[in-house]
């Protein structure tokens, strides 16, 4: 069977960025003084952090969110390590002539500095982050509602 694309999910899929968000979030309820269990914060991440912090903090979920993205972890998040042997399956995967794409929640920014980082634009023909989906990146795309429902329910995996 040949595959017509090959999506790819960045965070915790291709980039172990889950121990750098877990240290953000953690750190920026420090600050606030507020304390969640470890398996409730690696929960938020898939929702997202802004539907759940409210349940511990009246703050506005934007500032929140912000201040998360503002710590070392998340300025540094470029630098985590990619998980074992992804070079050798792009790799390989780019030798199939199939076109593939990264579809990320993660915004855009972060995204394109851990792709530059570790030297892998040339792997992926498009990449679809977060700010994207209601953006004009997508209006031309020929794909665009079947990248947009697979993004908005998050089933994009490593094909």
């Amino acid at each position: 069977m040949k595959y017509q694309y090959l999506l790819f999910d960045w965070d915790g899929t291709l980039h172990n960025t889950l121990p750098a968000w877990i240290k953000a979030i953690e750190k920026t309820l420090k600050v606030h003084n507020t304390h969640v269990p470890r398996n409730e914060v690696v929960g938020w991440l898939v929702p997202g952090i802004t539907e759940n912090i409210n349940r511990y903090l009246a703050i506005d979920p934007e500032v929140f969110k912000s201040q998360v993205l503002a710590t070392n972890e998340i300025r540094q998040l470029h630098e985590a390590a990619l998980h074992d042997k992804i070079f050798d399956h792009l790799t390989t995967i780019a030798t199939l002539n199939i076109p593939t794409a990264l579809v990320t929640s993660s915004d855009r920014a972060i995204v394109e500095a851990a792709l530059k980082h570790h030297k892998l634009h040339a792997y992926f023909n498009v990449v679809v982050s977060g700010n994207d989906i209601n953006n004009r990146v997508l209006q031309n795309c020929r794909h665009r509602s079947t990248i947009t429902r697979l993004h908005s329910q998050r089933f994009c995996r490593t094909a």
